[in-house]
């Protein structure tokens, strides 16, 4: 404690801390107490500072440093005054750092500069200043402060009030305010284009819907730029919440998308390790993909379904929903015979149905569940159809109907030189309990083939010693083991595939 303040409820309490507590923490109570102190003043305790620089002072002898007497809290009669002066071009400079740094001293001197008229000045100063795309340097070649720029940053570290956004927002150059603050971040240096971006997100989180549908496509244009550009990790958070806010509604996404941001998501989750930006990367994702452009850009990336399938069950439990929430929507609504290719070859369903037998939550495996289905009938349709699709690699298939606890997944193999159908099931209630289904085509037309599955389980199926059921012509192997399918499937196909042959 440095500069001990009393609030009215009699407690007293270290200035920045207290101050911290009502204003940027935006509490309203005493922590103590839990009594309303909103809107209050704080009092300075001269007499627990007095005694407390009178102890420094005794003990100065075993290096403690006594407490320096704080500054006296800015009145608006000062900060009114420094205004009125930095509407001079050539004092505006130095009095917009000197508004800086009071701004800096405490939570107080902030508050009194909102209600001194300080915002409103600091705008027009921002909005007077466009041409921020032209460096301007002195003779010596050293680069000269802008106003334009140094009013930004005080508007940002103001921190303004909820109130003071709203009417700064909603008022008659509130849509002027946005244009300036979309040419900074298209023209301005880094460090303007980051206070624009999260000056915006603080203006737009508390608009009303409609300022937010009636946002223009430039300043989606230079969101996903400043996104790009990876101009420091606080902009690029800020962008991307700002993303999650604005896109929920549909002219939202669009805009977005025509200006590329699905393509600059996918590369992001490409290059970012963080959980938290992986995270929100998948919440502006799974936002562009409920509308069809945005599924096409992601089906159009040569990595887009890749990258968020990988980043199923190896983020958080957050990413993994709403990756899974991303495959289902393009398993819904735009599945075609090269996009069931792609899903197969990447092993999309084997993941899915790894979600479904691990610990995760209930929501992450109820949309596993859904796109499993949705995905293998899909597949099980075009066998249907006698069209062509190439089922190399893993896929997934319910038995029974929706609420079936069997997982039916099926694998291609090579063994002694000819192509095999490997199938596994596993049953969700045993938790253990697998299954195995070999069968293998022999060159009548009647034959199951290599690349065709069982739509149905049978209960014929042998469960224990391995046997060979016949079904015509169709020759089927059944196995039950426990535990993990691993190095017993070679020992398994050599002694089973032997009474196979044999059989036929």
């Amino acid at each position: 404690m440095r500069d001990p303040v009393i609030v009215p409820t009699g407690i007293t309490y270290d200035r920045e801390s207290i101050e911290k507590w009502l204003f940027s923490g935006k509490n309203d109570t005493c922590p103590v107490t839990k009594q309303v102190i909103s809107g209050c003043e704080v009092t300075p305790n001269h007499t627990l500072r007095r005694l407390m620089q009178s102890w420094c002072t005794l003990n100065a002898s075993y290096g403690i440093e006594r407490i320096p007497t704080p500054k006296p809290a800015i009145n608006r009669a000062q900060v009114s005054k420094i205004l009125n002066a930095a509407k001079s071009p050539q004092q505006q400079v130095e009095c917009l750092r000197k508004l800086r740094s009071i701004a800096n001293e405490n939570e107080t001197n902030k508050r009194c500069m909102e209600a001194a008229g300080a915002v409103d000045f600091l705008v027009s100063v921002v909005n007077n200043f466009n041409s921020l795309s032209f460096e301007e340097t002195s003779e010596d070649g050293f680069e000269i402060t802008r106003p334009g720029d140094e009013a930004l940053s005080i508007l940002y570290g103001l921190q303004i009030s909820e109130s003071g956004l709203k009417n700064l927002i909603m008022g008659r150059n509130g849509e002027f305010i946005i244009e300036t603050l979309t040419k900074v971040m298209q023209g301005g240096n880094d460090e303007s284009r980051a206070y624009a971006v999260l000056l915006l997100k603080s203006m737009l989180e508390v608009a009303d819907p409609q300022k937010l549908i009636s946002l223009k496509q430039e300043l989606f244009s230079e969101i996903v730029q400043v996104l790009r550009d990876q101009i420091s990790h606080k902009a690029s958070k800020a962008t991307l919440e700002l993303l999650i806010n604005l896109c929920p509604w549909g002219k939202n996404r669009i805009k977005a998308i025509e200006v590329n941001a699905v393509s600059v998501m996918i590369d992001l989750l490409l290059d970012s390790p963080e959980r938290r930006t992986c995270e929100m990367v998948l919440m502006v994702l799974d936002l562009l993909c409920q509308c069809a452009e945005g599924r096409a850009e992601l089906l159009g990336h040569g990595a887009g379904l890749a990258v968020v399938s990988k980043k199923i069950l190896r983020v958080s439990q957050v990413a993994s929903e709403r990756a899974l929430r991303i495959i289902f929507s393009i398993s819904k609504y735009s599945t075609t015979a090269s996009v069931l290719q792609e899903m197969l070859q990447i092993g999309i369903v084997a993941k899915l149905c790894l979600v479904l037998q691990v610990d995760c939550g209930r929501k992450t495996k109820d949309k596993a569940r859904e796109g499993t289905v949705k995905v293998v009938n899909d597949v099980a349709d075009a066998i249907a159809g006698q069209q062509n699709y190439n089922l190399d690699g893993a896929l997934g298939y319910w038995t029974g109907d929706y609420n079936c606890d069997f997982i039916w997944v099926l694998v291609q193999v090579c063994y002694r030189g000819k192509p095999w159908s490997v199938g596994f099931g596993f049953d969700e209630r045993n938790q253990e309990e697998m299954w195995v289904l070999l069968w293998q085509r022999n060159g009548s037309k009647t034959m199951l083939l290599p690349n065709e599955m069982v739509m149905a389980m049978s209960k014929e199926f042998s469960y224990g010693q391995p046997e060979v059921l016949v079904r015509g012509e169709c020759f089927v192997a059944a196995l039950s083991v426990r535990g993990a399918c691993g190095g017993w499937i070679r020992r398994w196909l050599d002694q089973t595939v032997a009474g196979v042959v044999a059989t036929s």
